[in-house]
């Protein structure tokens, strides 16, 4: 978890996701799948970001 905390910390740039400074919940699992080498579904993911302290923030068009 804590090494999951650090890597969002550093923003999404940091890790190949272009110049867009926001953590979506589709990059967050890839981003998982890249340093743990597991694969979480976008509940599954959102559990983990509130267990480390991270809102999930939906929008509708």
């Amino acid at each position: 978890m804590r090494r999951l905390a650090e890597a969002l910390d550093e923003g999404p740039a940091a890790h190949g996701f272009g110049d867009d400074q926001r953590w979506t919940l589709i990059r967050v699992p890839d981003l998982i799948a890249r340093m743990f080498r597991t694969r979480y579904t976008l509940r599954g993911t959102s559990c983990l970001l509130h267990r480390i302290g991270w809102s999930v923030q939906a929008r509708r068009a």
